[in-house]
């Protein structure tokens, strides 16, 4: 996926190329659409910079799907923290644009490799993966609703716990969410207050707790 037509449409031909069935889409917002109506993907490719958030944001939203699917990163400005989020979300490949149709497919096949052992591992091990996954949703679902009954939040503040409790930092939240940095803070501060935590820390201290027990 990526918002610039001409980078997704070049992407889409050599992927489709090499043997690939192809969607694309050019925001998160899309890529969440599409992951509710279609089978599982085998392999994803994002750009790092989306209207509506980063690509990062789709890795991680893949990494909570039902089935493993291993994903190339692609961006314009290759710096440090780009490598640094790549590594920390767990994309397979990182390619800087513009690169060779050689070096695509190349990353593609070794996603797709990863996609692939992934899944033999989870149906090795028997861990039913459609379940254990479905049912890690529901369990954050019940605690969100339950959270935010407790301290009777705002819709805003909601959604930021929501991305919160998926692990999202403040910069994260504030591109999903299409606010400042400082507006994201004073919704956490706010929620945080409200469910009676001194912190985020202190938030999910608990929440381990009430799991243990």
């Amino acid at each position: 996926m990526d918002d610039d037509a001409q980078v997704a449409k070049v992407v889409s031909q050599v992927l489709h190329r090499a043997g690939a069935e192809v969607v694309v889409t050019g925001s998160v917002d899309g890529a969440y659409e599409v992951m509710q109506a279609a089978a599982p993907f085998d392999l994803a490719v994002v750009d790092v910079g989306l209207p509506d958030g980063t690509g990062f944001s789709v890795v991680k939203l893949l990494r909570a799907s039902h089935r493993p699917c291993g994903a190339v990163v692609m961006t314009g400005l290759l710096d440090a923290t780009v490598v640094a989020r790549c590594l920390e979300h767990g994309a397979v490949e990182l390619l800087a644009k513009p690169c060779g149709t050689g070096e695509m497919v190349a990353s593609a096949e070794l996603a797709l490799d990863h996609t692939r052992r992934w899944r033999r591992w989870l149906d090795e091990v028997g861990a039913g993966d459609a379940e254990y996954f479905t049912t890690q949703r529901k369990d954050s679902d019940r605690i969100l609703v339950s959270l935010s009954e407790r301290g009777q939040l705002t819709q805003r503040e909601r959604e930021a716990l929501a991305l919160l409790l998926g692990g999202a930092q403040n910069i994260e939240i504030a591109e999903r969410l299409g606010i400042s940095s400082n507006t994201v803070k004073y919704h956490v501060r706010n929620l945080l207050r409200k469910l009676g935590f001194d912190s985020r820390t202190d938030l999910f201290r608990a929440l381990a707790r009430n799991r243990g027990e």
